[in-house]
């Protein structure tokens, strides 16, 4: 977008230069014939006068001679003057149709420039999607492969942390703008996938409320691996044995500020546990702070646990 914004930039200052030089040129003419005039005009009008003066001795007949003369000067000024000003609108109306002509053909240049490093974009966020999910997939066969239930759980974890990064790849290139996210479908997508992992659906519901909130891409990653962190660990912790609950999913602005919410209704907080330390605190905790939000877990009055972060938008 900068690279947009300096060429259009240069255009612009091009146009300015080359607009401005048949204008100077072109006045030079002009003035040069006002001073000639001027020149002419006044030698003329004294050498009248002393030659009148001399050939014609009738008071009454001079008088009449000059008052053509005057008015014979006042038509050749003013015949010159509408010369002159014909001219500078034909001029004028030449040069501003060169400038439009200028302009449509930079406006074109611009327009397909733009156009092209769009569809680069896209391109580059639909192969670094494809590469995420390579990994992904490379991290799902490590994970069914081996033999250590810590080991598969971390491996499952890093390959759900990817795949929230693929995911928002694979958003903006199907979104028509590529400088910010629509976080309600990427938020419904993931969210969706979190339920089929780790939880029943029969058991388990999971809601994501409708309001979409446009965010810039700095954010929407944070937002994205913090929506991750927080309802993964929702589904996996709040509701064990057969206990059957719902998980709410909010993103909304108030103003200048950002609200994620996840509120669930299981069993609530422990006295330790991943909410508490480990590594998944640390990742929400460095999200929020890598976006300057502030993270807050309480425990519901009557059951269940709330999360929120708000940030600046």
């Amino acid at each position: 977008m900068r690279f947009s914004v300096q060429l259009f930039k240069q255009f612009s200052q091009a146009n300015t230069r080359k607009t401005d030089m048949p204008h100077r040129q072109t006045n030079r003419p002009a003035l040069r014939v006002v001073i000639l005039y001027a020149a002419v005009s006044a030698v003329w009008i004294l050498l009248s006068d002393r030659a009148l003066a001399v050939l014609i001795e009738d008071p009454e007949l001079y008088q009449h001679v000059q008052t053509y003369k005057g008015w014979f000067f006042v038509a050749v000024t003013a015949f010159l003057l509408f010369v002159l000003i014909r001219n500078e609108l034909a001029r004028r109306t030449r040069l501003e149709e060169e400038i439009f002509a200028r302009d449509r053909v930079y406006t074109k240049e611009i327009t397909a420039s733009l156009a092209e490093k769009d569809a680069l974009l896209r391109e580059v966020h639909h192969r670094v999607k494809n590469n995420l999910q390579i990994i992904t997939s490379l991290l799902n066969l490590q994970k069914h492969g081996a033999s250590d239930p810590e080991l598969t759980r971390s491996l499952e974890i890093s390959s759900g942390r990817v795949y929230v990064i693929a995911l928002l790849h694979e958003q903006l290139y199907r979104s028509e703008r590529i400088s910010s996210i629509s976080m309600q479908p990427y938020l419904q997508e993931l969210c969706a996938r979190l339920l089929q992992t780790h939880a029943d659906p029969q058991r388990i519901g999971l809601t994501v409320n409708p309001n979409d909130v446009e965010v810039n891409l700095d954010a929407a990653v944070p937002l994205g691996l913090v929506c991750h962190e927080i309802v993964s660990n929702a589904l996996r912790h709040a509701f064990p044995r057969d206990r059957t609950g719902h998980v709410f999913v909010s993103l909304t602005l108030n103003g200048g500020t950002g609200v994620l919410e996840v509120v669930d209704d299981g069993i609530g907080l422990p006295g330790s546990g991943e909410t508490h330390g480990g590594i998944g605190l640390s990742v929400v905790q460095a999200l929020s702070n890598q976006i300057g939000g502030e993270a807050a877990y309480k425990a519901r009055p009557e059951s269940g646990t709330s999360f929120k972060l708000t940030f600046p938008v």
